[in-house]
């Protein structure tokens, strides 16, 4: 009995205390409502208040700023220090007070250099486009220069034939350069030596020493003038100032014609019409009816600057002018001269890539005997140049590798491609009952070259490449592995 009035009693306890929290907690969410409107109304106040600070801040920030705007145009309020230390701006900036005055001036500025830029392409037009094909011949003999054609058919026999810097055509080249000075003047070539192409970046040359005998002064100051042609820049600005004045007449008096030449290319601009006209007819031996006496006599004028003088003394002016350049300047000079188109035509053709003089020594003398018996003095000498020519591009030899791709494999013709061609070959030929062992030794053979090509083809120079990519498509072509 007892022992239920105790559980009793502690149930009416704990429920009591049960009772006493939820009391409690109504309690506490009832002050809370009657709290949190006063407390949000607070809150909001104090919100639109500060928005109001902030905003009015703002508003006389910004007003101030815009009172004060017009300093900030002032150019003592930056730092002009790298202008008034450079030697260009030095001057003029002192008499800029404003950014407005420093923005006209960098606009004046672009357009000068601009126009320079434009006067500088128009003056260099000669040398970008035709010029540079004589002084500066590429080693991509496959493409045109003009009609950018690919001769793909350059291959084995043909690109023998067809290659001037293979180096039996090098050394014959260069020991006549060295040897015919005049009609009646040579020199005897003792020793010519070679090097390899070296690649100096869009440059290739080619070092070159010859060792000789002049017989006479004279047939060395010849040998020094054909030398200092294309190695004096003085020379070649001489040269590319008469081109320049050609193509300025050209365009003067011969429009038909020019016309015409357009006419049988859709792409042909006048500037490519007539450069690919003279190209032609300085390197292939072709007519052309865009130049003749006049053109070059009008021109020869223009580079004297004559006016109202004599035609006698205006070429007395031109020979002047051109002295350094007389092989140039004695074949055009006289004014009765009636061949002056095909004398210039062959000065251009004569003319030699561009020359880097390293060395020019005198090495000894020695006493000959001439075919009338009286003694003759001859000089040796040693020199050594470097010939220059326009390097084959990446974009060229991708160029040519597409070429080859799509006239056999119809992926870019790389090593890798034709060795992994190769490899599917020989699997197809390994699973054939009927093997052809004179075949598959061939194409193991095919095989270890283009291995070796590979292994070798990242290091080579652009013109290197391109002549492997031949060698891989020759080898493809001949075994039938193209278009399998």
């Amino acid at each position: 009995m007892e022992d239920k009035e105790l559980m009793q009693e502690n149930f009416n306890d704990e429920f009591s205390l049960e009772w006493d929290r939820e009391s409690l907690i109504d309690k506490m969410l009832d002050i809370a409502d009657r709290l949190i409107v006063p407390i949000l109304i607070v809150a909001t106040i104090v919100s639109i208040g500060f928005a109001w600070f902030v905003g009015a801040r703002t508003f006389l920030d910004v007003k101030k700023l815009n009172a004060r705007s017009q300093e900030l145009y002032y150019l003592k309020n930056y730092d002009t220090t790298p202008l008034s230390m450079n030697s260009y701006t030095r001057s003029e900036i002192n008499g800029l007070k404003e950014i407005d005055d420093l923005i006209d001036y960098n606009n004046e500025l672009e357009n000068k250099a601009n126009n320079y830029y434009e006067y500088l392409r128009w003056i260099q037009a000669p040398y970008d486009n035709f010029l540079k094909y004589i002084l500066l011949p590429s080693l991509n003999i496959w493409k045109d220069p003009f009609l950018w054609t690919i001769r793909d058919d350059y291959i084995w026999l043909k690109y023998l034939e067809n290659n001037p810097y293979n180096d039996i055509e090098l050394i014959d080249k260069w020991s006549n350069f060295i040897k015919d000075v005049w009609s009646a003047e040579y020199n005897k070539i003792e020793g010519i030596e070679l090097w390899d192409i070296v690649e100096e970046w869009e440059e290739f040359y080619i070092p070159i020493r010859v060792r000789y005998i002049a017989d006479s002064n004279r047939s060395f100051l010849l040998l020094v003038e054909k030398l200092s042609t294309t190695s004096n820049q003085k020379s070649i600005s001489l040269i590319n100032e008469l081109i320049y004045y050609i193509r300025e007449n050209i365009k003067d008096l011969k429009t038909k014609e020019i016309e015409d030449i357009m006419a049988g290319s859709n792409w042909f601009t006048e500037d490519a019409a007539i450069w690919y006209n003279l190209y032609q007819w300085v390197k292939e031996w072709k007519e052309s009816n865009l130049i003749d006496d006049k053109i070059i006599e009008d021109a020869i004028k223009k580079v004297a600057q004559c006016s109202t003088e004599s035609t006698e003394y205006c070429y007395y002016k031109f020979r002047n002018k051109y002295r350094n350049l007389p092989s140039l300047a004695y074949r055009i000079w006289f004014e009765s001269n009636k061949e002056k188109t095909e004398n210039l035509r062959q000065f251009l053709a004569d003319l030699p890539p561009i020359i880097k003089i390293i060395d020019f020594t005198y090495d000894d003398s020695q006493t000959s005997t001439s075919n009338f018996g009286y003694s003759m003095e001859q000089y040796v000498w040693t020199i050594e140049f470097l010939i220059y020519w326009d390097w084959v591009s990446n974009a060229e030899v991708r160029e040519i590798q597409d070429l080859l791709w799509k006239k056999c494999l119809w992926k870019t013709l790389t090593p890798d491609v034709a060795l992994t061609q190769v490899e599917e070959k020989l699997v197809n030929l390994w699973s054939n009952a009927n093997v052809d062992t004179y075949g598959a030794i061939n194409l193991l053979e095919i095989e270890w070259l283009i291995s070796n090509i590979l292994e070798s083809f990242g290091w080579l120079s652009n013109y290197k490449k391109v002549i492997k990519t031949f060698e891989i498509y020759r080898m493809l072509s001949e075994w039938s592995i193209c278009d399998i």
